[in-house]
């Protein structure tokens, strides 16, 4: 089974493999029951991704492309994300220690993502000033030399000829500011769906204190990236479990969606 390159599925694979392998036997078997688990960082990253989507496709919709006349109001998307959060902990397990009080872990999530979220309304507009918005939320799968390839870019916009991809983050480290394979993979896809462009950015919106960050792109870079998404499809289609070995520990654990199947999981308090 050939599972589709994206850097969410490169970034697992890297931090251990054998997350490939059990996604891949959960697809050859069309069973969702590892949904029933979710690890707290999840919860704060999803619903601040979906709040962000969901009130800038209102405001589109109710003010047009053109980010300067929009309105956004921090209230509105207070009141959206509570809906959000509560549908992401509904009927769930939280991925959490067992020393852990589940409620006062969702109390904690729900502070966090509402600092989040204040951060992001307070900066959006004075960041993209005189800018258009090309697209929210877009995910594609595209081809390159045999390969189907994932991209799902959070905010894409222009600004005097020039394409501007932003990937809102959540997370409480800084990624690279030069180089960071999401982007590059991002950059790949934007410069074939949108040749007119004369140049293309990419930013990471830091949600946790509205920074935004410019990241920086080397041809080298791509080219070996390129290779890369070759390389490791080719390296998923193996059945064999030896060829997916585990690498636990408590931060790689906690961003795995199969600690319920996997015998060396060792949690992590932090979210």
């Amino acid at each position: 089974m050939r599972l589709i390159w994206s850097h969410s599925r490169s970034q697992r694979y890297s931090r251990c493999p054998r997350q490939l392998f059990h996604e891949k036997q959960v697809k050859s078997q069309n069973n969702e029951s590892y949904k029933d688990t979710i690890p707290p960082w999840k919860v704060v990253g999803d619903t601040v991704h979906e709040t962000i989507q969901g009130i800038l496709e209102k405001s589109q919709e109710e003010y047009g492309d053109d980010i300067d006349k929009m309105r956004i109001s921090p209230y509105q998307t207070i009141d959206m994300s509570r809906e959000i959060f509560n549908s992401k902990i509904s009927g769930k397990e939280l991925i959490i220690g067992p020393e852990n009080d589940r409620e006062e872990v969702e109390d904690g999530l729900r502070k966090t993502t509402k600092k989040h979220l204040q951060n992001w309304v307070k900066r959006f507009k004075s960041f993209y000033k005189g800018h258009t918005v090309i697209g929210i939320e877009l995910d594609e799968t595209w081809d390159y030399q045999g390969t189907k390839i994932r991209t799902i870019v959070d905010f894409l916009s222009s600004k005097n000829n020039t394409l501007y991809i932003t990937d809102w983050k959540s997370n409480k480290d800084r990624l690279l500011s030069f180089n960071d394979p999401q982007m590059a993979a991002y950059q790949i896809w934007a410069k074939e769906k949108f040749p007119d462009f004369s140049k293309v950015e990419s930013f990471h919106f830091y949600t946790k204190d509205g920074r935004l960050k410019k990241n920086k792109i080397s041809s080298s870079f791509t080219d070996n990236l390129r290779d890369r998404m070759i390389f490791e499809t080719s390296q998923w289609e193996s059945d064999d479990l030896e060829q997916f070995p585990t690498r636990p520990g408590g931060k790689s654990c906690s961003y795995c969606r199969w600690t319920g199947h996997c015998e060396d999981v060792i949690f992590s308090n932090e979210f």
